[in-house]
């Protein structure tokens, strides 16, 4: 198969089509793209703006060029207990040549960003646009965050966030390799129950 060919797998619901496309991409060495993301995070995100439809902005504005570069997906996988998919995205990042210090800073940032709008929305029941607006983040930014948050409880928040900032400060302070740290974080700290 040359390295321009593109498998497509399309049928009805529930029927594995994820499952054996993650499994092909990672065999063939191809990215993997799940367009049902892509479309709840525009439609998100149309329905953040009050519009009922998505618009050609809407898709340039929100659609990333690379399933590599999408924290969401790994914050989505970290935050549902998928720890083979959270390995397997993480992997893709360091096959994509990803620094392990913007990895780190990505997930210290979402961690920060769950714990602000779990506290925000534990406080007092508001919108996700309030939410958004208070903390100057972007709507589907906030969306994602309530939905990820509550798969944590306030101390497993912040015991997450804190060990993200001692592995970020180890890799900064000494001879140890990056990728390896935000692994052992992730798989010690973010992923056990």
């Amino acid at each position: 198969m040359d390295k321009f060919s593109k498998i497509l797998i399309v049928g009805i619901s529930c029927v594995g089509k994820t499952t054996i496309g993650e499994i092909l991409a990672r065999n063939l060495k191809y990215d993997f793209f799940d367009m049902n993301h892509e479309i709840e995070k525009v439609s998100a995100y149309a329905m953040a703006q009050g519009r009922s439809g998505v618009i050609l902005s809407d898709v340039q504005q929100l659609v990333e060029a690379r399933f590599n570069d999408d924290i969401f997906g790994l914050m989505d996988a970290v935050s549902g207990k998928q720890n083979q998919k959270a390995v397997f995205l993480l992997n893709d990042q360091w096959r994509a040549g990803a620094d392990p210090l913007y990895v780190l800073g990505m997930l210290i940032r979402q961690f920060r960003i769950l714990a602000l709008v779990k506290h925000k929305s534990d406080i007092t029941p508001v919108s996700a646009r309030s939410i958004a607006q208070e903390l100057s983040l972007h709507p589907f930014v906030v969306e994602k965050a309530i939905k990820q948050s509550k798969n944590f409880s306030w101390h497993r928040l912040i015991e997450a966030y804190h060990a993200l900032v001692r592995v970020d400060s180890a890799v900064k302070t000494s001879a140890c390799k990056g990728e390896e740290m935000v692994a052992y974080c992730i798989a010690r700290v973010l992923l056990s129950s």
